[in-house]
């Protein structure tokens, strides 16, 4: 499909949306900003053990009246056509919205995203790519973006004799289970 007409823009604080036009129909699907969200999740998760039934349960709760939303949309307008939601994980800047800061709520995780991470980065990614009743589309999974997640620019920053702090071994080891921004590594 080539796309006309790419664009994405912000429906309100942390929801994304992104459109292109195919012949005459114009198709669109969203993103979501939700490092928050994740902390909450992760926070009554409390172990990895717990992250499926979490995500699947309350994630899905979140997600349903948005896609439906969308959904009505396409159906009541000409030629629009809703292609899904992209369930990934994605931080904001905020001091709240940092997904690896969520990732340590997790009692097997120690701190300073250390032994248990890659575990937990494992299951949040099953998780997010298996949501019940949830039209996906995208990469469906945990996006760690060095500059862009404010706990992981933290340790990235961390001096580096000092053995806390998350350089480029770490981060090519979680790669192995979810998306990482290692080329923006400083």
């Amino acid at each position: 499909m080539e796309a006309l007409g790419i664009f994405a823009f912000a429906l309100y604080p942390g929801l994304e949306a992104a459109a292109s036009e195919d012949g005459s129909i114009v198709k669109f699907a969203l993103g979501l900003e939700n490092g928050a969200f994740a902390g909450q999740l992760l926070k009554e998760a409390k172990s990895i053990v717990n992250v499926h039934k979490v995500f699947s349960e309350n994630w899905r709760q979140e997600l349903l009246p948005i896609q439906n939303i969308c959904v009505n949309y396409a159906n009541a307008a000409n030629q629009i056509e809703y292609i899904g939601i992209d369930t990934s994980l994605n931080p904001s800047l905020h001091h709240d919205g940092s997904v690896a800061r969520a990732i340590e709520y997790l009692e097997e995780v120690q701190s300073n995203f250390g032994q248990g991470s890659l575990s937990a980065a494992a299951a949040i990614t099953t998780a997010l790519q298996s949501i019940p009743d949830i039209k996906t589309t995208g990469y469906c999974g945990l996006m760690l973006p060095v500059l862009e997640d404010q706990r992981l620019s933290e340790l990235a920053m961390v001096n580096e004799t000092e053995n806390n702090r998350i350089g480029i071994q770490k981060l090519l080891c979680i790669s192995s289970v979810c998306g990482v921004g290692v080329d923006t590594v400083p």
